[in-house]
């Protein structure tokens, strides 16, 4: 493995502690002892880094996002024009919208971060209904009939899917106990799902794990290498794969192709980005970037060839350093982005 600089191995720590203090707070605890540790020696050796570090031992999210007090959801089309959704203020995480574009799935943490449940808000009803307890990160099948998320059992990290309309069990789909497992997107014939994994072994990197839905859910690693890579997203085609990776000093947003990752690479950020998404038609990917959210055209062909980014809007939007955060969503017709509103 290639030795990383202090400055970004730190930032690697924080992000990771953060993770499991959002995806687990009862594994947090355990993980926040191991940072004291890693804090203490990164003095020792560096003495540049401890406040970073520190920072995510105590739950801080750094000086570079402010610590909000709670927010609203909102709609917000490409002009940056913003209208409200009439569900109440609160601590939301992860807004993910139904493939019908009639309900949004979305994390609450609850009691400062101790605990997190999964709502389910109607767009229709304009009613708000408790989905899952203990449980994060949701992300609704293709055909909108199940939602896979992200829990703890028995002191492992667990995926589970439950059917929306609440009929039959929960169903565990993968374990582990020594990695965050956070679901992300499914491939495009719908077989697959796209994990972020990120080892409680503070110097190895995180992953992009698959898992198949059928038969006995087989489950392997589709990028790993010496680089931090989190947030997959396949296009709506199939054929390729946006993901965010810290290959070149910072979070920067890459394309491949999928599932042959290995058949070409493109980057497609330049100024520091992360949470990819693609438009529906495929048309364009879209990321965030110091605050914005940028669009970039993407041009159909038989190789990947993509158009000059511009800024589409910016505003006081939720943003939070940790990669398996996805802080934004896009409607089924494209026209408009979900985002979490910061209310103080």
């Amino acid at each position: 493995m290639i030795a990383q600089s202090p400055s970004i191995h730190a930032k690697g720590i924080m992000e990771r502690v953060l993770s499991a203090k959002n995806h687990s707070p009862k594994m947090y605890v355990l993980a926040k002892t191991l940072i004291w540790v890693a804090a203490a020696v990164a003095v020792a050796l560096f003495g540049v880094v401890f406040g970073p570090i520190k920072a995510a031992a105590l739950g801080e999210q750094s000086n570079k996002v402010a610590a909000p007090s709670g927010k609203v959801l909102v709609w917000v089309d490409r002009e940056g024009k913003e209208e409200r959704i009439p569900a109440p203020a609160d601590e939301y995480r992860h807004p993910r919208i139904s493939p019908n574009g009639m309900q949004v799935a979305v994390t609450v943490n609850l009691d400062g971060a101790k605990n997190r449940e999964i709502r389910i808000w109607d767009l229709i009803r304009k009613t708000m209904t408790r989905f899952a307890g203990n449980g994060g990160s949701p992300v609704w099948t293709p055909d909108g009939k199940r939602i896979v998320f992200a829990s703890d059992r028995n002191g492992e990290f667990v995926l589970l899917w439950k059917a929306v309309d609440g009929s039959g069990e929960v169903e565990q789909l993968l374990s582990a106990r020594d990695r965050l497992l956070t679901p992300f997107c499914w491939s495009g014939d719908g077989k697959s799902l796209l994990v972020y994994e990120a080892p409680l072994n503070l110097e190895a990197t995180t992953d992009i794990g698959i898992l198949s839905i059928e038969g006995n859910h087989s489950h392997s690693l589709l990028l790993h290498d010496r680089h931090n890579n989190s947030q997959p997203r396949i296009s709506p085609n199939g054929r390729w794969i946006a993901y965010t990776s810290d290959e070149s000093g910072r979070n920067e947003v890459f394309v491949r192709p999928y599932p042959q990752l290995s058949k070409g690479k493109w980057q497609i950020s330049t100024r520091g980005a992360d949470a990819p998404l693609w438009s529906p038609d495929g048309r364009e990917l879209f990321f965030r970037s110091n605050g914005a959210v940028i669009g970039v055209p993407v041009i159909s062909g038989p190789t990947f060839r993509f158009d000059k980014q511009r800024i589409l809007f910016r505003g006081n939007y939720f943003a939070i350093m940790g990669h398996n955060y996805q802080t934004f969503d896009i409607s089924p017709d494209g026209k408009k982005f979900l985002m979490m509103k910061i209310i103080r």
